[in-house]
């Protein structure tokens, strides 16, 4: 007969009305993700444990797939202000009828410049703000040194001082 659920002849109004709202609410979210409806809550307690496990398979699927879109945007973003770049270098260089050779090399050296991540700066880096001065300075020349030492006045120095 309509309204049957069980085989012992319990129906729809033989039912609290929160096991049918559970039931129903479990159905929809098994539409909606891999969880299997063919496993049957027993009780009060079952059903609201699968529940919060499809909400949980819910969120932790949209977590996933918003993580890789954000980064693939992120991507885009990237190669297209990359090509907006160019492409005003382009037509910068048309606009002003800039010999071929000059454009080609213009160009390749843009191009170049655009793929090359720069450096990170002292000022960049926010954490290093945290170390004691002593320490800060320590790294400060250790990241400088090789700067310094290969600059032309520095290596004349160094062979004035190893010669005398």
């Amino acid at each position: 007969s309509y309204g049957r659920i069980t085989e012992d002849g319990t129906t729809l109004r033989d039912v609290e009305p929160v096991w049918l709202y559970l039931t129903g609410f479990h159905w929809t979210l098994a539409q909606m993700t891999p969880g299997p409806i063919d496993i049957v809550a027993t009780n009060f307690a079952e059903k609201v444990f699968n529940i919060v496990l499809l909400v949980v398979g819910l969120m932790f699927g949209s977590l996933i797939v918003s993580l890789f879109s954000g980064h693939i945007m992120q991507h885009i973003i990237k190669r297209r202000n990359r090509m907006n770049s160019v492409e005003a270098v382009r037509r910068f260089l048309r606009e002003n009828s800039i010999s071929t050779s000059l454009c080609v090399q213009v160009q390749k050296q843009v191009i170049e410049r655009l793929t090359v991540e720069p450096a990170l700066k002292l000022k960049d880096v926010t954490a290093l703000s945290l170390l004691s001065s002593t320490l800060k300075q320590d790294l400060i020349l250790e990241s400088r040194l090789p700067s310094l030492i290969s600059h032309p006045v520095f290596r004349i120095w160094g062979d004035m001082d190893s010669k005398g």
